[in-house]
């Protein structure tokens, strides 16, 4: 995994910060994405605050999957997701996936009870939790993505860079013909380079 290093201003108080921090994000055999940290949401927030709050958390209606990672330590767990629900539904947000992260279940002495999903538990201070969570962001952000394999003319050289800079390729191959790709590629992509799909393949 690689991702930028940013560093982020760490304080145990309210609204320490309310700037959001993106960071590129590279996961073994998948495509790259970014992945946004934005503020926590609070209730009955103070009026004068609800402006700038929102407006950041807009920055939301842009995702294609959203993380909410809950402190499954806390006594006001139930109370904070209908927080988070009332926000979403305030941002107008209905249509996009949204993954709950069940955090700090170090701090449990027996397992929690998962009310919404899908969901995963962890605790961000273990590395092998962390890699679960990633493996579990990638399954949701490329599950609709097809594996195919494509025959490029030579002529076209301008695809093969185009896929090897954005997609993954699990096999690249020369031929008489052009070259050969096998590829995981969304509904998106496999639609605009339908075209070069190699009919003699299995895919």
């Amino acid at each position: 995994m690689a991702y930028d290093e940013k560093l982020v201003f760490e304080k145990d108080m309210l609204f320490a910060t309310l700037d959001t921090a993106t960071r590129h994000i590279e996961i073994d055999k998948q495509k790259p994405f970014l992945l946004t940290d934005t503020v926590g949401f609070v209730s009955d927030l103070p009026h004068k605050l609800v402006e700038s709050f929102l407006s950041t958390l807009e920055e939301i209606t842009y995702m294609d999957l959203l993380i909410h990672v809950i402190d499954a330590s806390s006594p006001f767990l139930e109370e904070q997701l209908a927080t988070t629900n009332q926000t979403l539904d305030e941002l107008g947000i209905k249509d996009i996936p949204i993954l709950y992260v069940y955090n700090k279940i170090d701090k449990l002495d027996e397992s929690i009870h998962a009310s919404s999903y899908p969901n995963i538990s962890i605790s961000a201070l273990d590395p092998i939790d962390i890699q679960l969570l990633l493996d579990k962001v990638a399954e949701m952000l490329f599950k609709e993505d097809k594996e195919v394999t494509l025959l490029i003319p030579y002529k076209d050289g301008d695809v093969v860079s185009y896929l090897n800079e954005n997609a993954v390729i699990i096999e690249q191959t020369h031929v008489d013909e052009g070259t050969v790709i096998k590829t995981k590629l969304s509904p998106e992509l496999l639609k605009k380079f339908a075209q070069y799909k190699n009919t003699t393949s299995k895919d």
